[in-house]
């Protein structure tokens, strides 16, 4: 698997998998993710695009992390869930499963094993 992890100036991590880059929002030397245990818990379909992304945007916490990692904020629900696909389908193709990750694959209680084999 093509993956790699680099440590910026700021101590955060940055890692590479087949040229997708993403920060986790648990760095080594600074927590950044107070703001995520309640806001985005909270978010459901009557509120996603209303009320939780709006207010996660105007964190501080947050726009602090994405400053320091040199990352840009996702702009609705739909892209963070497709750049989520885009790890899982990659990692899906190193474990030679033919599997297409979207939506309707997510959201099918009879994949459930395989979507814990991907994500770990």
């Amino acid at each position: 698997m093509n993956y790699s992890e680099t440590v910026n100036d700021k101590g955060i991590t940055i890692s590479n998998l087949d040229g997708i880059h993403f920060s986790s929002m648990m760095p080594a030397e600074k927590t950044y993710s107070k703001f995520t245990i309640h806001d985005l818990n909270t978010i459901n379909e009557d509120n996603a695009n209303n009320e939780s992304l709006p207010r996660i945007k105007k964190d501080s916490k947050l726009t602090e992390f994405l400053q320091d990692a040199g990352a840009k904020p996702f702009t609705s629900i739909e892209e963070c869930a497709d750049f989520q696909y885009k790890l899982m389908q990659i990692v899906a193709n190193q474990l030679g499963l033919n599997v297409k990750i979207d939506t309707d694959f997510i959201e099918d209680p009879a994949n459930d094993n395989l979507i814990m084999l991907i994500a770990s």
